[in-house]
């Protein structure tokens, strides 16, 4: 295994040296797929489609096939414009493409006779349906990372806005469609993290992230549960950035009041417009409690060349004050070969110390094939990790062991008709501590009935390299887009082992960040020892309310942002509980001080367990009144952000 390890590290760095793009790593890429017709509705083949980012320049051009269909996969997060030309027709531009992590934006591009190419642009929303994703998601987008309140500044706790999502009352343990975080995995810009929840990057830092609760691609894998994808900032042709400060204090009952600290920023821009762009972060976590002091600092840089290369070099630096750190660096190189074939090469490398000492190397490449009505994607993935760590029994022993990991996938994303799309697959992880005889199949549907209307279904079978669990999860749901940029869905969930099963049924109601306002408000039912769950998240600019009115109430009701995220969750079964298991609200409201020239300065005043509700991890009502775990107080914080 490791004479074949050392290999592919070999071809992947060669690879990632010598390939001369426009994407990111596995499971962050989106795409912009459609079709292109005339007025009467027949396909024009051979049309040309150029998609341009218009915040780095980056551009893309793909060509329609014979029956006016096109495809561009791959592509970064950001916003798009997209033009179609045809000879005897006027181009048809469509701007304000918003591209959110791993999602699918469908176009449809009507065009006109027209002697002279005169561009038609065309502006407005398109819909937030995702037409080709057949799995149970949630997108956690740009404006609830950066308003809503995160006392941790870890971005995986804002996982818990998500409908599926849950915390197990008796650890903490975050609970993502019933299975445990040992089961889920997290990857930032394609690299797999070094376990589960651990703050290792800032929030400043991160973009967005999407969660995989259940049921996805075959290209995802080497978890049982689900996969979390997270893309950090990036700079464009302008610069742009934001710095924070933030001082608080929480009464709780032992041992001593707890007092935080903290700074962080970030600040991006060009190195060469079009071509070279820089991006650095620090951020700094101080607590009353010292062990638990903790410093981030990450820098990025992408780079894209001519031949449609493009280059994107991470490095993130986490230290802990007593003990405990991890340094993690990514590199990734993505080539379009032609319109139609894109290959995506990719080298990660972590190490942790005192956590246990542990150091991890990620190879992966990735192939996509658009042809037709078919998208096919083929890759394999590798990753070795040596850990250390010291058995504190009789006479202290160090003790080191090392694990290794390959995987494979296909997968064919078929647009079986205008309206319905089929992904089938199958993945192979074979680990050193898992049986590596058999391929897990995956399957979806996503079917379009109506505009703005989505119903998904998916099942396959999921493995851990790490053991031998078989997990076969599925889903099945339906999507409505009611309003503009806001959708209500309902998705049930089902995952089963050997030894255990899992039902659930979510509903949602989630408003992209628009005109001042997103929301998502979840609710989910399920067997997870907490059966009721409902969380709502907020953000609201006072800008559009203030515009209703007229001098002193205009004056003071504008500038202000207000979020916030609510939880109540139910008792823990399995201890009997009687009493409501968790209630919480955390608000946060901004003042927002224009300084000219783009520049913002937000006064902030936050809170956390707004109620100072006692909410005790658990109570054991069997035989007496138990608490178990320590109940946290109200937790308040004032501070200033820097936005420009």
């Amino acid at each position: 295994m490791k004479s074949t390890f050392a290999r592919i590290t070999i071809t992947l760095a060669v690879l990632l040296l010598s390939l001369p793009s426009f994407a990111r790593a596995q499971g962050t890429d989106g795409e912009i797929q459609g079709v292109v017709v005339d007025l009467a509705g027949t396909a024009l083949p051979d049309a040309t489609i150029t998609i341009v980012n218009t915040g780095t320049g980056a551009s893309r051009t793909v060509r329609t096939d014979a029956s006016g269909r096109f495809a561009a996969p791959a592509l970064a997060d950001g916003l798009y414009e997209a033009t179609a030309e045809s000879a005897g027709f006027a181009p048809r531009r469509q701007e304000t493409l918003r591209l959110a992590v791993g999602e699918t934006v469908n176009l449809r591009f009507e065009l006109r006779p027209a002697p002279l190419p005169e561009t038609l642009t065309v502006g407005g929303l398109l819909p937030v349906i995702d037409p080709a994703r057949s799995h149970a998601a949630t997108l956690v987008e740009e404006a609830s990372v950066t308003h809503l309140p995160v006392k941790s500044r870890n971005f995986v706790d804002l996982a818990g806005i998500a409908g599926g999502v849950s915390r197990d009352l008796t650890t903490g343990d975050m609970l993502i469609a019933g299975q445990r975080s040992s089961a889920n995995i997290v990857s930032v810009d394609g690299g797999e993290l070094l376990g589960f929840g651990t703050y290792q990057f800032s929030q400043e830092a991160i973009q967005e992230f999407r969660v995989d609760m259940n049921g996805y691609r075959a290209e995802y894998g080497r978890a049982s549960g689900a996969v979390i994808h997270a893309i950090t900032k990036s700079g464009t042709n302008r610069f742009h950035g934001s710095a924070i400060a933030l001082r608080g204090g929480s009464p709780v009952t032992a041992p001593r009041d707890i007092d935080t600290h903290q700074l962080g920023g970030v600040l991006g821009g060009p190195i060469a417009r079009n071509r070279h762009f820089f991006l650095v972060n620090y951020d700094t976590l101080q607590r009353s409690t010292p062990e638990r002091d903790q410093q981030v600092f990450l820098v990025r840089t992408d780079h894209q060349f001519t031949g449609n290369a493009h280059v994107m070099l991470r490095y993130n630096d986490q230290n802990l004050e007593q003990g405990g750190s991890t340094r993690s660096s990514v590199a990734s190189v993505t080539t379009l070969i032609g319109s139609r074939l894109v290959n995506d090469a990719r080298l990660h490398y972590e190490q942790a110390r005192n956590v246990p000492d542990a150091n991890r190397l990620q190879v992966a490449d990735n192939l996509t094939w658009v042809g037709g009505a078919h998208e096919i994607k083929t890759g394999f993935d590798a990753v070795g990790d040596d850990l250390s760590t010291t058995q504190p029994f009789g006479t202290l022993a160090d003790t080191t062991f090392s694990s290794e990991n390959v995987s494979a996938f296909v997968q064919d994303e078929w647009q079986a008709s205008r309206v319905v799309t089929v992904n089938v697959g199958a993945r192979h992880d074979a680990g050193s501590f898992s049986d590596a005889g058999d391929w897990d199949p995956r399957a979806g549907l996503a079917w379009v009935p109506a505009p703005r209307f989505v119903m998904r279904g998916s099942y396959g079978r999921f493995s851990s390299p790490f053991s031998d669990l078989r997990v076969r999860q599925a889903s099945g749901g339906a999507e409505y887009e009611w309003m503009p940029q806001t959708t209500i869905g309902v998705t049930y969930l089902q995952s089963d082992a050997a030894a255990w099963q899992y039902r659930a049924l979510t509903a949602a109601l989630q408003r992209r960040f628009w005109q001042g306002t997103q929301y998502t408000v979840a609710y989910t039912v399920g067997d997870d020892p907490s059966r009721h769950r409902m969380v709502m998240s907020y953000v609201y600019d006072t800008g559009a309310l203030a515009n209703r009115f007229g001098g002193v109430v205009r004056t003071v009701l504008k500038d202000w942002t207000i979020s916030g995220v609510g939880v109540l969750q139910s008792g823990d079964a399995r201890l009997h509980t009687t009493r409501v298991g968790h209630s919480s609200f955390d608000p946060r409201i901004a003042r927002n001080l224009s300084l000219g020239s783009g520049r913002t300065l937000a006064v902030i005043l936050e809170a956390y367990n707004l109620r100072n509700r006692a909410n005790v991890m658990a109570v054991n009502d069997a035989v007496f009144p138990l608490r178990v775990g320590q109940p946290e107080g109200r937790l308040t914080q004032v501070g200033l952000r820097l936005m420009f």
